[in-house]
């Protein structure tokens, strides 16, 4: 499996290595490709423009990673999108939306964030996703309507 991660942790940390090392951890086989880590914090426009410039030029059945404002509700969840032959996983924040030109999609609840959960939580969760994408199962994730 092929994941593009696009993320607002720069590359003046460990933020970008630590995901990278979940995901390999949870997903020894996939290959990861870095499209940006460069993401202004917080700026869902940008995010949303990086994806839509970017998603087309992977082969279908890419899996596409996007972690930018990832704490943008009370609840923060994770989802899922099926579009054009590609997988996305993002938080519900409206880049998705934004990014696929689409009207208020549906997706697949891939985890909410809960008192406690941590950055390697949401990185678990999108490797589990990744996973059920990858073994065909992600319909058993619950249908939701996005943000």
């Amino acid at each position: 499996a092929i994941v593009t991660l696009i993320t607002d942790f720069g590359t003046h940390d460990a933020s970008a290595g630590m995901a990278r090392g979940i995901l390999l951890s949870a997903l020894p086989d996939t290959r990861i490709i870095d499209v940006s880590h460069e993401i202004q914090p917080f700026r869902k426009d940008i995010a949303s423009y990086v994806l839509r410039s970017s998603y087309p030029h992977f082969a279908p059945g890419t899996v596409h990673l996007v972690l930018v404002d990832v704490y943008h509700d009370a609840v923060p969840r994770l989802v899922c999108v099926y579009h054009e032959g590609h997988y996305f996983i993002a938080p519900d924040n409206g880049i998705l939306p934004a990014a696929l030109v689409m009207n208020v999609p549906e997706g697949r609840l891939s985890f909410e964030l809960q008192a406690g959960n941590s950055f390697a939580d949401w990185l678990s969760a999108a490797a589990k996703c990744v996973s059920m994408i990858a073994n065909g199962s992600v319909d058993q994730l619950p249908s939701i309507r996005l943000s």
